[in-house]
Parts: structure tokens; sequence; C-alpha cells
């Protein structure tokens, strides 16, 4: 099974609720290479990738016999990932692209953000480059242990960010010109009596620097950050309960509570007083660049070429996700559906309008674009519907169905587009997209039918139904999630969808931003 994102569907009065993940997720703690432009006090020197989630090389189909790219880009195709790519920068950024600085022989918290879990286990690995024109291989990498010395971390049920503790070598520094690379492989283990190069399998790698230069103890860490960077688009289901495994190892929990002393509180750099952390390695220019921030660095040494420039806070500055579980209607399939952990639910916050015309515009734009290359007609905009399915979203649920109305209804995370900061929506690659991508190929064509359950296509058949001729939808940006809910009015369970006619799935993917 391929993955590029999480995806949650739902339909009404059909005979099966879709509730078919797809494991992703990404490595936050060092932050990866995709991921790491996201961040603030990355901005302008790393680009972020949208796609960070899902660098499975490929997927199944292309990993089964051995070959990917060592971090997570596919083995035949452009290697943006790797050291030199375009989110691999350290040979033209130098410490400006240091994820985390760590000390040698220390045990590091590492985190990982899962959006749609299908078990199986996490590896570490480290790999020192002595120049800026060092890449690294996969032969390189030599597994990092944890503190038990086991080097499989089996993943616990959940859809959250889970913290793994390692150990570093002892005898291992990189800074300066070298560094050392912090790669993060995650092989699911969802598809029965096959072994590892029959499963979805995940590679990300961070950019780090080991060193006793890094500072003493670590920096207070943000928990509960005012601001968030954009999420990558992504959709999701609610994931599938299952037990963990006797030997499952559950997530460490690593929260600091920092204390507060006068205005900076024992800070002597960059101050968030919103969480009362302190940024270590900044400059005051860095510092300035959020107004929330305040510089109490006159007696901080500021960093210079040599010296690693990232805070030794192992923690980057994100909004943490919902793990509000979604609501299942009865299924009356055989099969029992379950929803995930239950957890306290997110507090709504208030939502913010992102430009309600740039946004209706690309969905309807990338919808019929998919579409017309399945030979299937377009849809236009039902704003009685939209009207509806946007008053659940003011309500900032979380990642939850709701208002129902017109038969199906398809849920995803939203990229923020059409603001002054960010890019134009018809830039962005948009939930459309993610909902029919990986659930194509899973469509029989011959059959009109999914290959699989309704479920496994549920996604696929409600915006790729001849019969819709119409969709509405609601979308917000909250502080529990950015989400975007589209619904269908009358989609078929089994619709005649022709396959793709002159144009490639590369193709048509490209053409929805032109």
């Amino acid at each position: 099974m391929t993955s590029t994102t999480f995806l949650s569907a739902y339909a009404v009065g059909l005979a099966a609720i879709a509730n078919y993940a797809q494991a992703h997720g990404r490595l936050i703690a060092p932050p990866h290479r995709g991921y790491i432009g996201k961040l603030a006090q990355f901005a302008g020197i790393v680009p972020p990738d949208y796609d960070d989630h899902s660098l499975n090389a490929g997927g199944i189909a292309a990993t089964s016999g051995g070959k990917f790219g060592v971090c997570g880009d596919s083995y035949s195709g452009t290697r943006q990932h790797e050291t030199g790519g375009t989110y691999g920068t350290f040979p033209t950024n130098g410490a400006k692209a240091i994820g985390a600085c760590y000390a040698p022989g220390s045990t590091v918290d590492l985190q990982v953000q899962l959006m749609a879990n299908y078990k199986g286990y996490f590896e570490f690995g480290l790999c020192k480059l002595d120049t800026k024109d060092d890449k690294e291989s996969n032969e390189c990498f030599q597994t990092l242990a944890q503190p038990s010395g086991e080097t499989k971390w089996q993943v616990p049920p959940g859809n959250e960010v889970f913290t793994i503790q390692s150990v570093l070598p002892a005898g291992v520094t990189c800074e300066g010109d070298a560094h050392c690379v912090l790669r993060w492989h995650y092989v699911e283990w969802n598809n029965t009596d096959v072994g590892i190069d029959g499963q979805e399998q995940y590679w990300n790698c961070a950019d780090v620097y080991i060193s006793n230069t890094c500072g003493t103890a670590p920096a207070p860490c943000p928990v509960d950050p005012a601001y968030a960077p954009a999420l990558s688009p992504s959709a999701a289901s609610a994931p599938i309960s299952s037990k963990s495994s006797s030997n499952s190892i559950s997530p460490i929990s690593t929260r600091t509570q920092p204390t507060s002393q006068g205005s900076c509180g024992t800070c002597n750099n960059c101050y968030y007083p919103g969480t009362k952390a302190c940024f270590i390695g900044w400059s005051a220019a860095q510092c300035a660049q959020n107004p929330a921030f305040n510089w109490c660095g006159a007696n901080a040494v500021l960093p210079n070429a040599s010296t690693p420039t990232t805070s030794s806070c192992t923690k980057p500055v994100i909004q943490p996700p919902s793990y509000k579980p979604i609501h299942i209607a009865a299924s009356t399939t055989t099969a029992a559906l379950t929803t995930g952990p239950k957890t306290s639910a997110v507090t709504p916050a208030s939502s913010t309008t992102t430009p309600a015309n740039a946004v209706r515009d690309q969905l309807i734009s990338q919808h019929n674009k998919i579409r017309a290359a399945h030979g299937v007609g377009p849809v236009t905009w039902d704003d009685a519907l939209a009207s509806i399915v946007q008053v659940w979203a003011n309500k900032c649920p979380g990642f939850e169905h709701g208002e129902l109305s017109g038969g199906g209804q398809n849920l995803a995370m939203h990229t923020p587009c059409g603001t002054t900061t960010t890019l134009a929506c018809d830039k962005v690659v948009g939930a459309a997209w993610f909902w029919y991508d990986e659930e194509e190929t899973f469509w029989n064509y011959g059959r009109n039918k999914c290959n699989g359950a309704w479920a496994k296509c549920g996604h696929f058949s409600n915006m790729m139904s001849p019969e819709v001729k119409s969709i509405g939808c609601g979308w917000s940006l909250c502080h529990n999630g950015n989400y975007v809910w589209c619904n269908y009015n009358n989609p078929g369970m089994n619709p005649k969808v022709p396959p793709l006619r002159g144009i490639t799935k590369l193709q048509l993917k490209a053409s929805l931003t032109v």
C-alpha cells in the first residue's frame, strides 16, 4: 500500500463507511529536511516541502526490490531530500541548515508525527559527513539503539507525536563544515504473509551537529505555542484500533515546564513569554522576525560560522495535532469499524477565514481537472450546500465529520493558501489530489469497483462519481488544525469511471497548478 497523505471519507446511505487509513508520517525532532523550512527560524533558509509526510521512495512497487532513495526519494527520481538537493541545503547554507545540536554520547529525545498508524516499527541511524561536499549513502548509516539496547521501536496504536529515546555514539562529533545526518526509517507492518519488501516504508533525513559546544542544559521547549507553521496538505481517516504487540514500548513523555524569573526568565537569548521558552543560538535579527519573541541576549554569545547555531532543544515549535477521534456511524459491513484511542478533546479555537473565492476556485478547478482526465464531466459549486458545510467548519471541530447533507463527504487537513503570507491557491496541490491519488491505484476500471472493500476507495468513489454534478465545501484555519470538508451530491457506490486518457498521473498532478 502506497501513500501520499492521510485520508477520511464518509458516505451516508452507502453500504460502507470509508475508514481506510494510509500510513504516513515525518520526523519533527530533529526536524527533517522537508519539514524544517516550515519552522519560523528556518524560513527563507530551507524551502518548505508540503509533501514532506509521504517520503516512501515511491511506495511498495518501487521499493520491493530493495532500491530506495536513502532519504525517502524515489530511487529512479530526483533526490530532492539528499545532501545537495532542494531540501538538503547544508552544502550552501552550512550551519544555518542544522536542525539540532546534541552532545556526544547523550540520550536524545527524537519525535515522530504519525498521521495514520499501521503499526510496524521505527529505526534511527546516524551518518557522519566530513565535508560539505560529502553525501550520505545507505551504507554510511549506523543504527542507533535505545537506552534498553533495542534498535527497533515498536509503534503503539494512535495517531500522534511519539517520543523515542536514542543514544548517540560517545566518540562521534560533527560540527563546522562537517555534520551528521540523522535518519528515521519507518517500516509499517500492515500487509500479512509478506516480509519487509512487501511493506510500506518511509525515510526522513535531518541535518544535525554533535558537539561539546552546543551549550549546557537544553533550553526549555515551548509547550503550547501561540502560532504554528503552515501544515502540509494531508487528509486522514480514523485510525483502525488494534492491540499493540507484546513488546511494544510506550511513548516516553519528556515535556519540560520552564520556570520564569523576570521578563526574560533565566533566558539570555531569544525568549517567548507565551510559553516561557528560550531559544539558544539565535541572533537578535532572527528573534526580531517574530513580534511575539523578546530579545534577551545582551550577554548571549552570538553564533558564528564554526559554532552550532541551533537550539539544543529537541522539540520544534509546532502546533500539536488534534487527537479527537472521528465519530463513526453504524456500518452495514461485516467487519467491525472502530475509532482511534479516546483522549481529551482539543478546545476549539476561533477560525481564521481563508480567502473564500480562492479556495473555492482551487477545489472546483482541481476536482474538474482530475475528472476530465478520466472523461468524467465537471462539477459545479453548490452555494447552499457549501453554506451548510461551512457552518460545521466554523465550529473548529477538529478532525471530525459533520453536516453530512448531500450524500457523501470527504475530509482532509487543509493547506492554507491565498493570503499575503502563503502561496496562491492555484499554485498549491490541494485536497482533491490527495483524495484521488492513492485510491485510484486500487480502482478496478473493468469491474467499476474497488479492489477491496468500498472503504478502501471511498474518497475516489465520492469525488469521481459521474452521478455527482455539484459539490459544496467548507474550510477553516483553527488552533486545533486546518481542515477542509467537501460534500458530494448523490455519489454512486460503484461509479463507472473510465481510466486515465492520454496523460500520466505525474502529468495530471503537474497540471493542477498550471
